[in-house]
């Protein structure tokens, strides 16, 4: 029986815990990234400071209340509390400090202007946010009219697709508000089309996205300005017939419920002004063989873009159609993801001379196999080709070791710049011979996760061999084989990010001082499921890397304890950013802690841990593709 002189005495005798080791004092908010001025704001700094930021704010974008789900936080540069709690709701955060650092407040014309044409030069939708945000708050006596004119000549040359509006344009569109935004108002969803086309809310729209179809065509004369359009369903033989006399840039006909219908009916419109016309087509879970594609070998080259997803392309014959449709039309970029070309289809897709200017490729889930990587690897007029994935996590016609070696080989991809062969069982041999290749000297980003290679048997491999100097590599999911040898890994001596979240946590205190990561800005670690306290303790004990600027150790669980441990450690305190994931994975106050040590939570608009990762090929005919 225990009594209160027994409890007392045993008390007495136990060894005093070990007081954690205090903290260093706190440093501030390392500087925010670039922020897209197109989010939504919940401002909760108070005080005159937050009224003038609120209203910045206002004037071009909307703000909303704590409990909105989307959008950034902006709290007070010492408010680590409630920055942690707008973590907790997995909304990126901002200091006050940030937006007044990155607001236009203060500059001249001259400085204003320069920034504008920044905002103008590259096509996205971060920069035409920034568009919006300048000309909303561009002060009267820097000639404004000026500036809008300006702005829109540059924007001529933009794609539509980057022309869409922001919240604040959207809303004040709904409510009829048609002033300065409207004119950069592009695109636009359908919803309640019939209802609002009397609002002129629409006439300058130029891409539009529509569930109702007849509405559409209904008031055609009050949308003249349309050249992009994407339906959601197939159109009747009726509409399609009212369709082909619209000549249109760009159409998607996507339907989703996984039925693959028939009803592209290219036969019907390809040489009406709607297929005249015509540089994207774009098709999802519509079925596509040669009978839809035959009509697309007719007429003038004038095909830019081709991205048949989900659409039932089957074997030698579709990859024969598709050749003749490559041969007439000069495609940028393919895109084919979930079909069932198979190796027979590749062949006959790359044996003739077509796809010369082809500089993006999605040949992902074809399961196309060694022979149909063959196939491709022969075709000696992909020499543009820059993005290439062939990912897929089937079992029938996998890309074995011997197919990388032959992409590996292959003179003719010369220039590619970004490979993506997550779930190929490549083998470490496989994996290898891509980071080796004398063919492929341009090649900078690598996904070769699931792919069956172990760390120790690659380092292997390469010890003492030329690599190509590979700055994105994704290794996710690597297990087993012999223990690596760290500080052999000079391929790793280029890589800037780097995927390593499989690393036992056992091995991760020798890969961080094997001296090879000095170039790495971003390491994603994942949730370590492998030995996590000997993951942590490895964390702790790290030194700072040279040029590492963001961790994302996802998925690992973390209460406020744990997080102390860590922010103590050189490696943690040195990061500007700690990728974290919340819904009760990493507690609010554990964020808090990280953020009261001047280690900024980072969110997915300021960090990717998936930059070596293919869904940036979603839409080819928007996204450039770099040299």
């Amino acid at each position: 029986m225990v009594t209160r002189e027994t409890s007392a005495r045993a008390r007495s005798e136990t060894p005093a815990a070990k007081k954690p080791a205090p903290i260093p004092a706190s440093k501030p908010f390392a500087p925010a990234g670039p922020i897209h001025w197109g989010y939504p704001f919940t401002v909760s700094v108070t005080g005159e400071r937050g009224e003038r930021i609120r209203g910045f704010l206002s004037r071009f974008t909307r703000l909303t209340g704590m409990t909105d789900l989307s959008g950034y936080g902006v709290v007070d540069d010492d408010d680590t509390a409630t920055a942690a709690k707008f973590f907790n709701r997995n909304r990126p955060c901002l200091t006050a400090s940030d937006v007044e650092r990155q607001s236009p407040d203060g500059l001249d014309e001259p400085a204003r202007l320069a920034r504008l044409d920044r905002a103008l030069a590259t096509p996205c939708s971060e920069n035409y946010a920034e568009l919006h945000m300048l000309l909303a708050t561009w002060p009267e006596d820097q000639h404004p009219a000026g500036a809008e004119a300006r702005a829109l000549a540059a924007l001529e040359s933009w794609p539509a697709y980057h022309r869409g509006g922001t919240f604040r344009s959207e809303a004040e569109a709904e409510r009829g508000d048609l002033s300065l935004h409207k004119k950069f108002v592009r695109a636009s969803g359908s919803q309640g089309l019939a209802e609002k086309i009397d609002s002129g809310r629409f006439d300058d729209i130029e891409r539009l996205y529509v569930d109702d179809l007849d509405a559409f065509l209904t008031h055609r004369h009050r949308l003249a300005k349309v050249r992009d359009l994407n339906l959601r369903g197939v159109p009747s033989p009726a509409q399609w017939e009212a369709l082909k006399d619209i000549p249109l840039d760009a159409i998607a006909v996507q339907h989703f419920e996984m039925k693959n219908p028939t009803g592209l009916d290219t036969a019907r419109w390809w040489d009406a002004p709607l297929g005249r016309a015509l540089r994207y087509l774009c098709v999802y879970g519509v079925k596509v063989g040669r009978a839809e594609l035959t009509p697309l070998t007719r007429g003038e080259p004038r095909l830019r873009h081709l991205k048949l997803e989900n659409a039932r392309l089957t074997g030698a014959a579709a990859g024969k159609a598709l050749a003749a449709v490559g041969a007439l039309h000069p495609l940028e970029s393919l895109t084919l993801p979930y079909n069932e070309l198979g190796p027979e289809g590749l062949a006959a897709m790359f044996s003739g001379e077509g796809f010369t200017a082809l500089r993006a490729a999605d040949l992902s889930s074809n399961e196309v196999g060694d022979a149909g990587v063959a196939a491709l690897a022969r075709c000696q007029a992909l020499g543009e080709l820059r993005w290439l994935s062939l990912r897929s996590n089937s079992t029938d016609a996998p890309i074995t070791a011997a197919g990388a070696k032959t992409l590996a080989e292959a003179a003719s991809l010369g220039r590619l710049r970004s490979l993506f062969l997550m779930g190929q069982p490549l083998t470490s041999e496989g994996v290898a011979a891509l980071l080796s290749s004398r063919a492929l000297p341009r090649l900078r980003v690598l996904n070769v996760s699931y792919t069956s290679a172990t760390w120790g048997e690659l380092i292997e491999r390469l010890r003492d061999v030329e690599t190509v100097p590979v700055t994105h590599l994704d290794a996710s999911s690597w297990y087993g084989g012999p223990r690596p040898d760290w500080k052999a890994a000079r391929f790793l001596r280029s890589v800037t990010h780097l995927r390593a979240e499989s690393v036992d946590g056992g091995e991760l205190a020798r890969l961080l001082a094997c001296g090879n990561l000095d170039r790495v800005e971003s390491l994603v670690l994942g949730g370590m499921h492998a030995a996590h306290d000997k993951a942590a303790k490895a964390l702790r004990a790290a030194e700072a890397l040279p040029s590492l600027r963001f961790l994302s150790i996802r998925g690992w669980k973390m209460g406020a304890p744990q997080a102390k441990a860590l922010v103590a450690s050189p490696l943690i305190r040195a990061l500007e950013g700690i990728d974290l994931m919340a819904s009760g994975y990493v507690k609010p106050e554990a964020a808090k802690v990280f953020l009261d040590a001047g280690v900024r939570v980072v969110t997915s608009p300021e960090f990717s841990e998936f930059v070596a990762n293919d869904t940036r090929g979603a839409e080819f005919a928007y996204e450039p593709v770099a040299d």
